[in-house]
């Protein structure tokens, strides 16, 4: 897989462990369930679900922040007191489950509110820990969203441009509340209307009001191929798709 798409796809993945959140969020010996809180006006805190699933004694610290993302998808965190949580220390002996209870501070805005909740896994205490001496801690990033009353969603797909060997284009969202992208793919189709190549990537969010750049540089073989650039987008409320015209006379520009 070409290193440039391959940087977008794992940061797609770094974003949530399971997106739609139907799925439990599992990190090294402990389980969260489920992987995605959301918050309503008519349901202003909701409750998790932490299980050690390991053989020994485990120590958590959770604390939280404000989420917005960069240019290309990254994920920015800054401090904020938005979120409340409880317990924010806690241990669980193995083979055991405790609630987590997550809770807004301000109320709901007309703009989705997007957080992380960080369950940082602590080191052992130093009668509990393993006897080789090492140990390996684990965190996981659980997305928080404080939805609006009226919910609009949104998506577009914008700045499709194929040029040399590079192929770009935007996922805007431009409602009110976060969007999916489950599936992105890249199509090159040749002289007579059949695909060429095809690249694919899945999962990440596009947080509301925002947009994500994406770029793929084509191998000289598939840029020469391409005749047509055709970029579809599926998201977990639309679909939808745009082509462009290929440049394989320019496939030897980097």
């Amino acid at each position: 897989m070409n290193k440039t798409w391959l940087r977008s796809v794992l940061l797609a993945l770094t974003v949530g462990a399971a997106l739609a959140g139907a799925a439990p969020a599992h990190a090294g010996n402990f389980v969260v369930d489920p992987v995605v809180a959301v918050l309503t006006p008519r349901a202003p805190s909701t409750l998790l679900l932490m299980s050690n699933t390991g053989t020994g004694p485990l120590r958590f610290e959770l604390s939280s922040s404000e989420w917005s993302q960069g240019p290309e998808g990254q994920i920015i965190l800054a401090p904020t007191d938005d979120v409340i949580f409880f317990p924010q220390l806690f241990a669980l002996e193995a083979g055991a489950k405790r609630k987590i209870r997550v809770g807004m501070v301000a109320p709901a805005a007309e703009m989705e509110k997007s957080y992380r909740l960080l369950v940082a896994q602590l080191p052992s205490l130093a009668s509990e820990r393993p006897a080789s001496g090492i140990e390996l801690v684990t965190r996981l990033s659980i997305p928080v969203f404080v939805e609006p009353a009226l919910i609009r969603k949104g998506g577009a797909l914008a700045s499709v441009g194929a040029t040399g060997r590079k192929v770009s284009f935007q996922v805007t969202n431009d409602g009110n509340v976060h969007l999916v992208v489950e599936k992105a793919t890249v199509t090159g189709l040749n002289g007579a209307g059949t695909p060429a190549f095809t690249r694919e990537a899945k999962g990440w969010y596009v947080l509301a009001g925002q947009t994500s750049n994406f770029n793929l540089e084509l191998t000289a073989d598939e840029c020469a191929k391409a005749q047509t650039i055709v970029v579809a987008i599926k998201t977990d409320s639309k679909a939808f798709d745009q082509r462009v015209a290929g440049t394989p006379g320019s496939c030897m520009v980097r």
